[in-house]
């Protein structure tokens, strides 16, 4: 009677389970990796999940093989979970490790269903160690299921191109407002003199008519903008905003402004 008690509670949890895919990049930054141990939870619309996921490629008989958290780079994880969470929400990082992370976003896609984006808003470290700034545990949550596409111009100037910049950028809106994580092109190097760059934001919060956009930024190499284009599907054409001040942006306070409100 038991035995049979047992494998049916073992057939409810396998039916319940759900294998996700979950992609984690870490931001390009020198410090922005991490040696310590990284911790993963689901959060959906009927709750938590219960199970706390260890992210690691390369654990072997306790030895690591693969850096899973190095700056720049984009990681894959297959989880199963057997909690039924409903639709995603929210994702949540934790560690018990001093080696602070910054992770960039996630991408978690349940098996048979579509992506879901979390991004980095606030540009949080992950450290136990708070006293740098830093949280133990970060929450980050899907904002809607809007794209949008930001064109940044940078001026042709011989030096407003940055090499250290770290952008972060608000879209304020008629419905309200969305936020990016950190904007960069793994493929290329943003940001140079002349240069437009194109970035794709998926599952953004739709605003409505573009009223501003506000622009922080973590690098000290000072960057000057011409002007910055939003654009998604359901506009006609991109929403413009020129940097008419030629304010220069620098997280140090000598080199520029380490924001910047254009509307």
């Amino acid at each position: 009677m038991k035995t049979t008690i047992l494998l049916l509670i073992l057939a409810v949890s396998a039916a319940q389970a759900t294998l996700y895919r979950v992609q984690v990049r870490t931001e390009f930054q020198p410090d922005a990796g991490t040696n310590g141990a990284i911790n993963f939870q689901l959060v959906g619309k009927k709750g938590v999940s219960s199970s706390t996921h260890r992210l690691d490629n390369g654990a072997l008989f306790l030895i690591d093989l693969y850096n899973d958290f190095e700056p720049g780079l984009l990681t894959t994880y297959n989880i199963v979970d057997n909690d039924n969470i409903g639709a995603l929400k929210c994702v949540r990082f934790s560690t018990t490790s001093h080696d602070a992370w910054l992770p960039s976003y996630a991408v978690v896609t349940p098996e048979g269903g579509r992506d879901y984006h979390f991004y980095n808003t606030e540009g949080s470290w992950v450290s136990a160690e708070e006293s740098d700034g830093g949280s133990s545990s970060l929450q980050m949550c899907e904002q809607g299921t809007e794209t949008y596409y930001i064109t940044t111009h940078t001026s042709p100037e011989l030096d407003a191109g940055s090499n250290s910049l770290h952008l972060l950028m608000k879209i304020k809106g008629q419905k309200g407002s969305t936020e990016t994580g950190f904007l960069d092109n793994s493929e290329r190097n943003d940001f140079e003199s002349g240069a437009a760059d194109t970035f794709t934001l998926r599952g953004m919060r739709f605003v409505g008519k573009v009223k501003c956009v506000e622009l922080e930024v973590r690098g000290e190499d000072a960057w000057l903008v011409d002007y910055i284009e939003v654009n998604c599907a359901r506009y006609r054409s991109a929403y413009t905003f020129h940097n008419d001040g030629d304010v220069k942006m620098s997280a140090n306070e000598n080199e520029g402004s380490r924001t910047l409100r254009l509307c």
